[in-house]
């Protein structure tokens, strides 16, 4: 009983602190937005798969761990990634190459993730699959619209909680499957990217005691995201862009987070990002080979979590195929 009370305040907890979030809280939010805007899909010029870590809170009982790897790429990757170049003929036999203006194209994108969150006795894994069209609006910019269909899988980890008389978890340990969907915009350029998404979309009412009629049903919230990032050219060697996200669910506070990251000559990158009422974090990453990405991020917490956890981890890997263009061309990073 001492660890089903444990656990129970741990997700208790957990919610209070992500302001009532029933998903996880990603630090770098850029190289993870997949998970939660279809519309990536098919924003860079490659296949772009990346698998994500965290750990959240350290040293607390329960405390909420999230894992996902996720595939999403262009369709129509061989032409992208041809340079268009033209001759300019001069007198004599000699000409001039130029690389014309990219051409104004619909494009594609598909892709598809599989997250597991564990939080307490609560085990969650989503599947999920999707499609993105990316319209130009003119040769630099153009707006991806995108939406993924999956499905959640619930379960309660253990196996004696039926005999301990708690009716809030007197039924099936497996409560089943739940259709999940989300949509999402992407306004981006070479240097701007805005993003616009809600998941949970169908907000299905959920209830581990289903055949228990005393107990409520409980809903999975909507969840909508607002992401910005904006790269400044500071000299040939360094980039700044600065970063923000805007999270709310219902019938709980907007959660505001903000930060910048600077980046040397392509390849390493540090950065840190405050999200208001809930944690600091410090980031540094890498892009190698034009096909491999890695970061590391680290929450300093701020809410009163901080007496029992030294913070939180969040690992990601990253791995490009059939990149045929220098890690300057990145879009997200």
């Amino acid at each position: 009983m001492k660890k089903i009370f444990v656990s129970v305040v741990a997700i208790l907890v957990t919610g209070l602190a992500v302001q009532a979030q029933q998903q996880g809280l990603y630090s770098n939010f850029l190289l993870n937005s997949y998970v939660f805007n279809p519309a990536i899909a098919g924003v860079e010029d490659h296949m772009d798969l990346k698998t994500s870590f965290r750990r959240q809170w350290l040293d607390l009982p329960g405390s909420p761990t999230t894992m996902y790897a996720s595939l999403h790429g262009a369709v129509n990757q061989r032409d992208l990634n041809k340079e268009e170049l033209g001759s300019l003929p001069m007198r004599g036999a000699s000409t001039i190459k130029f690389k014309n203006v990219a051409p104004m194209k619909i494009r594609h994108g598909v892709g598809g993730f599989f997250l597991n969150d564990q939080a307490g006795l609560i085990n969650h894994n989503l599947i999920s699959l999707g499609y993105s069209i990316h319209l130009p609006l003119s040769h630099k910019y153009y707006l991806a619209i995108g939406a993924n269909l999956g499905a959640h899988i619930f379960n309660l980890n253990n196996p004696n909680l039926r005999d301990q008389g708690d009716d809030a978890f007197a039924g099936s340990q497996r409560f089943g499957t739940l259709p999940d969907a989300q949509f999402g915009f992407y306004l981006y350029s070479d240097r701007l990217q805005i993003g616009l998404s809600g998941t949970q979309l169908v907000a299905n009412r959920m209830s581990f005691a289903a055949n228990n009629k005393s107990v409520s049903y409980n809903n999975l919230t909507r969840h909508f995201y607002g992401t910005f990032s904006y790269r400044i050219s500071l000299d040939p060697d360094f980039d700044l862009l600065p970063v923000a996200i805007a999270r709310y669910t219902d019938n709980s506070p907007l959660s505001i987070e903000a930060g910048g990251k600077i980046r040397y000559r392509n390849t390493f990158w540090a950065g840190g990002t405050y999200r208001i009422g809930d944690a600091a974090t410090g980031m540094v990453g890498l892009s190698l080979y034009r096909f491999l990405d890695l970061s590391y991020a680290f929450d300093f917490t701020t809410t009163q979590v901080q007496k029992s956890s030294i913070g939180t981890h969040e690992i990601v890997l990253g791995l490009r195929f059939n990149n045929k263009k220098p890690n300057s061309s990145l879009k997200v990073w």
